[in-house]
């Protein structure tokens, strides 16, 4: 994940946090999908735990899903969208290496099907096979010439090696595909393309992008959390605390966003505020099971706890 740090306040107290903005970690995948019509030399059981495979896996039960495209496999070595979907539910459980094989296996297939490579793309993007993920992502655009996701993904995974220039031409080319979507897509592209232009260096362009994301979708506390940061960046304090504000009223499970609005309130003076901050966004790593994150805050909770008792 890409974190470009800017520490709000300079000093000991807060060495070990910093400002950061918050790249986009949804990469679009393909979708799951049925074969209705499977050939006749499919045995019936296969169609069975296929069917009962894509069920599970649209209600998010993807271990399950898992086991019954291997058993719609151990029926029918050939069944390709059993390795397509079981690739997909491979990616919901993090298993990167397991979902490379299945996808590559599909396209073995039927090399045709962009949401193969698609799928392949994002999973050797975790495994940060950066190379092979913008090969994939090619290999989509090659048969779907207008698939947004494939160029909103390429761009993600430049940026992520440092190639702001060509993330900024993947994600231009995505917004113009992305054109005749729903609101959100382009939101989501906004705001990654403004994390580009504000690596190469281009802050005005970063900031037009962030609020350029805010007018597509006014719920897209991302696109505020990163407005918020570039503000403080410039200095506009005032302007910064109300994004931070508007991008925790609209999720208020945002760690990153609390800590941040809480060194901002220490920066100015508001110790109780940034108090209450910090322990709300500790609370919420440790649900998370962030332990790193958590053990972070607490040296900083315990300072400005000592610095209002010294107030009062």
């Amino acid at each position: 994940m890409l974190k470009i740090a800017r520490p709000v306040i300079n000093g000991g107290l807060i060495a070990l946090l910093s400002l950061g903005l918050a790249m986009g970690s949804l990469l679009w995948p393909g979708i799951a999908w049925a074969d209705e019509s499977l050939p006749d030399t499919v045995a019936i059981d296969a169609q069975a735990w296929l069917n009962a495979g894509i069920q599970a896996e649209r209600q998010g039960n993807y271990q399950t899903a898992i086991a019954a495209f291997g058993q719609a496999l151990d029926q029918n070595h050939q069944l390709t969208t059993a390795y397509g979907n079981r690739c997909l539910a491979y990616l919901q459980v993090d298993d990167y290496e397991h979902a490379i094989a299945d996808c590559s296996q599909a396209i073995t297939l039927d090399p045709n099907n962009s949401e193969f490579y698609l799928n392949r793309g994002m999973a050797e993007f975790h495994q940060q096979a950066y190379e092979l993920a913008i090969s994939d992502y090619n290999a989509v655009l090659a048969r779907s010439p207008n698939d947004f996701r494939a160029f909103y993904n390429r761009g993600l995974v430049e940026a992520e090696a440092g190639d702001y220039p060509g993330a900024i031409a993947s994600y231009d080319q995505a917004l113009i595909t992305a054109s005749g979507h729903d609101k959100t897509p382009l939101s989501t592209i906004y705001t990654d393309r403004g994390l580009a232009h504000f690596a190469s260096g281009a802050s005005e362009a970063a900031m037009a992008d962030f609020s350029a994301a805010i007018a597509a979708n006014p719920n897209a506390s991302r696109a505020y959390y990163n407005r918020a940061c570039l503000c403080h960046h410039h200095g506009q304090l005032a302007t910064a605390l109300a994004d931070f504000n508007q991008a925790l009223a609209l999720d208020h499970q945002y760690p990153e966003a609390a800590v941040n609005r809480g060194l901002l309130h220490y920066q100015l003076g508001h110790l109780n505020a940034a108090l209450t901050d910090f322990e709300s966004a500790a609370r919420q790593y440790a649900q998370r099971g962030d332990r790193a994150a958590y053990h972070r805050l607490l040296p900083l909770i315990k300072s400005v706890k000592v610095a209002t008792q010294k107030i009062i």
